[in-house]
């Protein structure tokens, strides 16, 4: 036994090391089709998930809907009414106060943030299905990322009517949420997949992610402007991968203009590098999940 494990880890080993000089795009190409192919098992698999998170609870499936509400409603709470945060800088739209501020960097977050928060077990809790010989594995991560677009799709509700009540017209850059929802999937899936694949033979990543989830908040510009963030610490700030993409939805959903046309490609390239290195890690390593299982 002691044997089969070390061979299977040396074979691990240099696994990893030939993902530096194999082609990354393949395993991209793989995903793609593998989800054509299996998109209905998603697609229920997806369904059942949300409906197990609230299963046995008094309003059932009512919650994957009231949840994402409250939370968001806590969120305006602590930090619009108890902590009465002001949004000050640059580029300030009139009459547009911290709340659509807060609200338009807080929802791709939320999303993340659940993604991230059930990504490293995604494949050690579905043991049973990784033994299975036939099935196709690659569908464990993307079950999870639907169930996650349910925050946004409720928060987005919230924020256009708090928009329209409260302030005025829709920004016209609201037409970019489309392009930005696709993004923040490519990222969710890249995401899903590593954290999925390494957390397999790391157990303790989820402990790791755990405490970035928690501490994310604060080093992402949500509840501050970057203009607000001291020169010295603004690289911190700006090293956190996610960054760029609460940017962007700033931009299309507060701002209502390009005010941060650099997040706009880093945040384009950066969701098309994590999904490509997500599938080249996962599928490289797949083959080992029954043996650290």
């Amino acid at each position: 036994m002691n044997g089969h494990a070390s061979r299977a880890d040396w074979e691990l080993f240099l696994t990893f090391q030939r993902l530096a000089f194999s082609s990354w795009w393949l395993p991209g190409v793989t995903l793609a089709r593998s989800m054509s192919r299996h998109r209905r098992l998603a697609l229920e698999l997806s369904k059942r998930e949300l409906l197990d998170r609230y299963a046995g609870q008094f309003f059932g499936a009512a919650w994957a809907l009231f949840h994402p509400a409250l939370t968001v409603l806590v969120f305006l709470f602590l930090f619009g009414e108890v902590l009465k945060l002001k949004i000050s800088g640059t580029n300030i739209p009139p009459n547009v106060g911290f709340t659509t501020y807060l609200l338009a960097g807080l929802l791709p977050w939320l999303v993340l943030q659940d993604v991230m928060g059930r990504g490293a077990t995604l494949i050690t809790s579905q043991a049973h299905l990784v033994k299975q010989v036939a099935f196709p594995l690659d569908v464990l991560p993307i079950k999870s990322i639907p169930p996650a677009f349910v925050i946004l799709l409720v928060g987005l509700i919230l924020l256009a009517g708090y928009t329209l009540v409260f302030v005025g017209p829709l920004p016209w850059t609201y037409i970019m949420l489309p392009l930005l929802i696709s993004e923040l999937a490519i990222i969710c899936v890249g995401v899903a997949l590593l954290l999925s694949a390494v957390g397999v033979f790391v157990r303790d990543l989820k402990d790791f992610v755990q405490i970035f989830t928690f501490v994310g908040i604060y080093v992402s510009p949500i509840i501050y402007t970057i203009d607000a963030i001291p020169s010295k610490l603004r690289l911190l700030i700006m090293l956190n991968p996610f960054t760029s993409i609460i940017l962007v939805f700033q931009d299309a959903l507060f701002y209502g203009a390009f005010i941060h046309p650099w997040a706009w490609v880093i945040s384009a390239l950066l969701s098309l590098a994590i999904f490509l290195v997500g599938a080249r890690v996962f599928y490289s390593t797949q083959h080992f999940f029954g043996s650290y299982l």
